[in-house]
């Protein structure tokens, strides 16, 4: 863990416990909502904001009173866009020269958060690392005492189906690998805050499957995924690279990044959200495609194997295009 612009954690913790209560921007993906609930398990939180576009943080419009409320922490959001914002950031995506204090380290935001407060975190709560962990493909990294505290996260669940009569029950999935997809279906629907709500309010991990908000979330992006894969096709730019641009009302690319990329690991995807102007990078090129397009004037930011970014109001797909033909000639 690499503390900077932080004299020692101590230091840390007592500066956040005088701006409670808190407001807190997090990244509207399973890492970035289950450790905004573990921040919520040791401080006192306010507000929640999660941004439309990474790394744009600054300040939290309270619609009550239309004031622009500072951001105390930033988490698993990247570097801010802007040099104003100087409050705390925790985070393990790429920072060059951080101006503002930042915890950073090379696994995921919700270990991160749990290193740093674990002896302050309640045990019925720690299993949220878990959350955040599968959220980012790491579940090697779940600590051994989370196992020990909540041993159902281990319990292998089934659905049951009927087909031609006969009832039958799908492939088993242990319930830990279970907990980010309910989560992440939340965010790609905008209802990011809400999902961190729906957590705090568990009173175990299998509360997540049985949320009838989180299913009913769930069904509608799987419906919206089935629709995009059907509607729209990848195009090759070259051989280990392919782009496939979709219009949606949801936040989708990420999503069909990866589909594509379990489909055939050999190239590196970028899926573009002409609606919601978003990108995703997913592949062994992602980190360079993504330095790429930062330098040729597009936002991006992320780590190896997993990029994002934005279109400007300037930029267009065809800009994006155009820029991705010259990088990879």
């Amino acid at each position: 863990m690499i503390l900077k612009n932080i004299d020692r954690i101590e230091s840390l913790i007592e500066w956040i416990k005088k701006q409670e209560p808190l407001t807190v921007a997090f990244h509207k993906d399973a890492d970035g909502v289950y450790s905004t609930a573990l921040l919520s398990t040791v401080f006192k939180i306010k507000y929640i904001y999660s941004p439309d576009r990474f790394q744009d943080y600054l300040y939290f419009l309270e619609e009550q009173t239309n004031a622009n409320l500072p951001i105390h922490i930033a988490v698993d959001l990247g570097q801010p866009l802007y040099k104003e914002y100087k409050n705390l950031v925790i985070d393990h995506h790429v920072h060059e020269d951080p101006w503002y204090p930042l915890v950073w380290d090379n696994v995921p935001t919700g270990l991160i958060i749990y290193n740093l407060f674990k002896d302050k975190i309640p045990d019925d709560k720690k299993w949220y690392v878990a959350g955040s962990l599968i959220g980012d493909g790491q579940a090697e990294l779940i600590p051994d005492e989370v196992w020990d505290l909540s041993p159902e996260l281990l319990g292998v669940y089934h659905r049951v189906y009927e087909t031609y009569g006969q009832l039958k029950l799908s492939r088993g999935f242990p319930l830990y690998k279970l907990l980010s997809s309910p989560i992440n279906a939340m965010c790609r629907l905008g209802n990011a805050g809400e999902a961190v709500r729906q957590i705090v309010r568990t009173r175990s991990p299998k509360d997540i499957l049985e949320n009838k908000a989180m299913n009913s979330d769930k069904e509608t992006i799987e419906k919206e995924r089935k629709r995009i894969l059907i509607e729209y096709s990848p195009i090759d730019i070259n051989h280990f690279l392919a782009i496939m641009v979709i219009e949606s009302n949801a936040w989708m690319v990420g999503r069909i990044a990866s589909d594509l990329k379990n489909a055939d690991d050999s190239k590196t995807y970028i899926v573009v959200n002409s609606k919601k102007e978003e990108i995703s990078i997913r592949g062994d090129l992602a980190g360079y495609i993504g330095r790429k397009l930062n330098a040729s004037g597009f936002k991006c930011g992320g780590h190896e194997g997993y990029y994002g970014g934005v279109l400007s109001k300037e930029q267009s797909v065809e800009d994006l295009l155009k820029t991705l033909r010259s990088i990879c000639k």
